[in-house]
């Protein structure tokens, strides 16, 4: 693990599989903090095991972007629980605009 963002939290959505899965373990190998957001928990889940096995941290959050709620609860969330800087980066991720 590298450490040019050691003390920052990485949040990627989609981050279960592909080019998100990619995004968040490369966030992790930079010394990131990763918040895994998809509505895949099974991926989400077998990406939080991937950084954590390799020393990184990470947590899972059930999000479907395509629902505003979901997008305010894993930011609200993220915020709450890190008193670190965010780093948001969003893959895209499929699915339509957010509801209002």
């Amino acid at each position: 693990m590298a450490d040019q963002l050691r003390g920052k939290v990485a949040l990627v959505t989609g981050a279960g599989s592909g080019i998100g899965r990619a995004s968040a373990l490369a966030f992790a190998r930079e010394g990131a903090s990763v918040v895994v957001a998809d509505v895949d928990a099974r991926g989400s889940e077998e990406t939080v095991h991937h950084i954590t096995h390799a020393g990184g941290a990470a947590i899972f959050l059930s999000t479907n972007v395509s629902r505003a709620e979901d997008v305010r609860r894993m930011v609200d969330q993220t915020a709450q629980d890190s008193r670190q800087s965010t780093t948001l980066m969003t893959p895209p991720a499929g699915g339509s605009s957010p509801s209002r």
